[in-house]
C-alpha cells in the first residue's frame, strides 16, 4: 500500500527578490489569466538541505550529501590536510577515483562535467581508494563510485540522475517539490536606489557613488511538496526511522527556510502562517486549483487558507480519498509545527 506524504503550505513575503532569472527580475509565470510571483523549486530545495535546520539534524552523523563537480579538491582536501600526504601524489593518483562520480573534465582532471549529488560514505571510498594508490605506488582503476542506496537525507529526498552513468546509480526523488507561487496577482516593480560615497564626491560628479535599480516583487505564497515514504526508506537503505526523520525535517525546513537570493537588502525572512500536512495512501494531488482565480480579496491569508481546505475536502467527497490531516493556522491559534512533524515521523499510514 502507498505511504504519501503531502506538505502544503502559505507563506507572504513583503518586498523581495527570493529567486531571479537572467535578467536579474524575480520570476514569474501566468496561471489562471493572471501573471503570479514564482519561487523555483530547485532554489527552494537548496535552500532547505543548506539549511541550519537540516545541518544540526544530520551533518554531524554524515548524513548530509554534496552537490559539486569538484571532486578532486574534496580528495585533496581530505588527505593532504587531515593526512599530511604528498599533494602531488594524491593528484597522481586521483583521477580513476575522480571518474567514477562522473566523466572527468579535460580541462581540469579534478573535476567531473556535470555535478554530482553524492553522499560521504561515497566520498569517503574515493578517499580510500585514492589513499591505498599513494601507499602501494600503483594506479587504481576506475570503478563507479555511486551506490544504489545512501545515508544522505537530502540525496534520499531529492534523487539524483546522471546521464552519463548507469541507471544503477541513478536514485528516484522521493520527494516532488512544486514551484510556489502567488496565490494573487503580483507585479515585478523597481526599486532606483542609489549609494553615497562616505569620503564625499568631486564637484563634476553628480551627488552619489553608484545608482542602479534592484527589481522585487511581493505576495503570499502556496507552496506544495509530496513524499513517497516507501520510496523515501528504499533509497535510505531501508531505514525507516531515519526516512521518519527526513520527512519531519523537510516540514519544518518548508515551514522556516525561503531562498536567499536578495535577502541583504529586503531581509527577507518569513516563516509559513499556514500550513497542512496530510499522510495517506491515496493519490498525491496539489492544492494549486483552489488559486487558478487570483485571490483580490484584502485578507488573502484567511481566504487562501479557506480555499485550500475546502478543496482537500471537495477532492475527498469527490473521490472517496482518505487522508489523515493536521492544520498549523498561526492566526488562527490552531496546530503546531510539532503536530505536523509528528504526522510526518509517524508510521505508515
Amino acid at each position: 500500500m502507498a505511504d504519501n506524504l503531502q506538505i502544503h503550505f502559505l507563506a507572504a513575503y513583503p518586498a523581495s527578490c527570493l529567486v531571479r532569472g537572467r535578467d536579474g527580475r524575480p520570476k514569474t509565470m501566468r496561471y489562471g489569466g493572471a501573471v503570479r510571483a514564482r519561487v523555483s523549486s530547485a532554489s527552494l530545495k537548496r535552500a532547505v538541505r543548506t539549511s541550519d535546520l537540516f545541518l544540526d539534524r544530520f551533518a554531524a552523523g554524515g548524513q548530509l550529501g554534496v552537490r559539486t563537480r569538484r571532486i578532486g579538491e574534496m580528495i585533496v582536501e581530505r588527505l593532504c590536510a587531515g593526512e599530511d600526504l604528498d599533494e602531488a601524489k594524491v593528484s597522481a593518483a586521483m583521477a580513476p577515483a575522480v571518474a567514477g562520480f562522473g566523466k572527468l573534465d579535460p580541462e581540469k582532471p579534478g573535476n567531473i562535467r556535470q555535478l554530482a549529488f553524492i553522499s560521504p560514505e561515497e566520498l569517503h571510498q574515493a578517499v580510500d581508494a585514492v589513499r591505498k594508490a599513494v601507499a602501494s605506488g600503483t594506479a587504481i582503476e576506475r570503478e563507479i563510485l555511486l551506490q544504489p542506496t545512501v545515508r544522505a537525507v537530502d540525496v534520499g529526498l531529492f534523487g539524483r540522475m546522471l546521464a552519463d552513468e548507469a541507471e544503477t546509480v541513478r536514485m528516484t526523488a522521493a520527494a516532488d517539490v512544486a514551484h510556489p507561487f502567488t496565490v494573487g496577482k503580483a507585479e515585478v516593480e523597481a526599486d532606483f536606489y542609489v549609494a553615497v560615497d562616505d569620503r564625499g564626491v568631486d564637484a563634476e560628479e553628480v551627488a552619489s557613488g553608484f545608482m542602479g535599480d534592484a527589481f522585487f516583487t511581493s505576495g503570499l505564497f502556496y507552496g506544495y511538496a509530496r513524499v513517497d515514504m516507501e520510496q523515501l526508506a528504499r533509497n535510505l537503505g531501508g531505514d525507516t526511522d531515519l526516512a521518519a526523520q527526513a520527512a519531519a525535517a523537510l516540514v519544518e525546513a518548508l515551514g522556516t527556510v525561503s531562498p536567499a537570493g536578495k535577502r541583504a537588502g529586503f531581509g527577507s525572512h518569513s516563516r509559513a502562517a499556514w500550513m497542512m500536512v496530510e499522510r495517506g495512501a491515496s493519490t498525491p494531488v496539489s492544492l494549486a486549483t483552489a488559486f487558478l482565480n487570483p485571490i483580490t480579496k484584502e485578507d488573502q491569508l484567511a481566504e487562501a487558507s479557506k480555499r485550500a481546505t475546502q478543496l482537500a475536502e471537495g477532492f475527498d467527497r469527490a473521490y472517496g480519498t482518505k487522508w489523515e490531516r493536521r492544520t498549523m493556522d498561526v492566526l488562527g491559534g490552531q496546530g503546531s509545527m510539532a503536530d505536523l512533524a509528528a504526522l510526518a515521523a509517524a508510521g505508515a499510514a
